[in-house]
């Protein structure tokens, strides 16, 4: 028998972030409140206009912090911050963003079912609801229709239609899958990778079979696009040619929040890497100017 994931910080994080309204999520449930405090989240602030962190709203006190059972009396503050055992509740999470600095910031409130003898949770409200906003760089490299389609997914993941949200991400892979080649060859031509290498990159670009392209681009991801070793295009791989008519509306939601992280990750990453190693090149060629100067500046002064 499989062991019951634990609720810890991070996944309750996660939860809050993520997970559709009314939906519940098992697994064990720690002893005490404290153990179920979040300090931060990242959401996408309507303000800022990006993805940001969103710190917890809720007193320190001595006790739990980010979470605030529902419907406690004034006067038992003093037993919550000695962090009383976990029942059975509802509990409010309030958190700010940390980058709305010189004007009122933006804020999140959450409120959450805990039911101890089924050990599980479930999100009964939040407000804002959620935005299917995405970041301007995710949009500036789908596209209008690739991020149109992102955002439907989204939508159908948020309700709970796994089968409309896996159809709709599979195409924004397939329209993704051009732009991560010519990212990918940037980034090869920069490193001066091995022949072989851009060769297989050829090889993708000219396929018309889209998991043999797939395929491909995995086998050649570099090992600082793996964070902690996962490929992020071998899960893409993976939920990808699982087949739609195979899994069922729960299956598909899962293999779309593979396929969606995944997307996110790579694009991000993609984008943005690029333009650092060519800052850190500049930056590099301006060093050896100058002391290729100081040299020639030596020189001179040794002739005179």
């Amino acid at each position: 028998m499989s062991e019951v994931p634990v609720f810890t910080a991070e996944r309750i994080k996660r939860f809050l972030e993520e997970k559709p309204l009314l939906t519940w999520e098992r697994g064990q449930l720690p002893g005490t409140e404290s153990q179920i405090d979040v300090v931060s989240i990242d959401m996408y602030c309507r303000a800022c206009k990006m993805v940001r962190p969103f710190i917890t709203l809720a007193s320190r006190g001595g006790g739990a912090g980010g979470v605030q059972p529902m419907g406690r009396p004034a006067d038992e503050t003093a037993r919550y911050r000695k962090d009383p055992r976990l029942t059975s509740t509802i509990v409010e999470y309030s958190f700010q963003c940390a980058g709305c600095p010189g004007r009122p910031p933006e804020k999140y409130y959450f409120w959450v079912e805990i039911d101890v003898q089924r050990q599980a949770i479930r999100k009964l409200g939040q407000n804002p609801p959620y935005t299917i906003e995405i970041d301007k760089s995710i949009e500036d490299f789908l596209g209008e229709d690739g991020s149109e389609f992102f955002k439907r997914g989204r939508v159908c993941e948020l309700q709970g239609y796994g089968i409309g949200a896996y159809a709709y991400y599979r195409r924004v892979v397939e329209d993704c899958i051009s732009g991560f080649i010519d990212k990918l060859r940037d980034i090869f031509v920069l490193q001066s990778v091995d022949k072989l290498i851009l060769d297989r990159l050829h090889e993708a670009e000219s396929n018309r079979q889209m998991e043999t392209r797939i395929s491909i681009i995995k086998d050649i991801l570099p090992n600082h696009l793996r964070p902690g070793g996962v490929n992020p295009i071998q899960v893409i791989y993976d939920a990808y040619s699982a087949g739609i008519h195979r899994l069922s509306e729960e299956q598909c939601v899962e293999y779309a929040d593979d396929i969606r992280r995944s997307l996110i990750y790579l694009i991000r990453t993609l984008s943005n890497i690029k333009t650092e190693q060519m800052e850190y090149i500049q930056t590099i060629r301006k060093l050896q100017d100058r002391q290729n100067r100081n040299k020639g500046d030596q020189i001179q002064g040794t002739q005179n």
